[in-house]
């Protein structure tokens, strides 16, 4: 269980370091590949914090927007590096929160996508 914690915590301190290499982000970001996680909870942690971080690719960030946890679709919504046609597709999120992050706290929304909410 200690050793767990500690892998979860580095993960999450690797996770969240702006100088953490694009490749690294991506390879903590399908994590569940290499650890059995004992609750979800400390996975999606590890996500949402690769999903926040201006370093993650926009590859593996359009593939966090499609996660099944709507913390980690919100740590892409608010990452200013997801793509425009990424933030378009959260934008229409069934999650709240979700849509709501992209609308109010991405200041990179096209304005297309933010006519379309009706927020212009």
């Amino acid at each position: 269980m200690e050793i767990s914690n500690n892998i979860i915590k580095n993960n999450n301190e690797l996770a969240r370091d702006k100088n953490t290499p694009a490749e690294v982000l991506a390879i903590l970001a399908d994590y569940d590949d290499f650890i059995d996680y004992e609750d979800e909870d400390e996975y999606c942690e590890v996500r949402e914090t690769v999903a926040m971080n201006k370093n993650t690719p926009a590859e593996t960030l359009k593939k966090l927007a499609q996660d099944e946890d709507w913390k980690v679709r919100c740590g892409v919504a608010y990452n200013t590096k997801t793509p425009p046609e990424t933030l378009a597709k959260l934008a229409k999120d069934e999650d709240s929160d979700v849509r709501y992050t992209v609308v109010a706290k991405n200041k990179n929304i096209p304005p297309e996508t933010l006519k379309k909410t009706g927020k212009l």
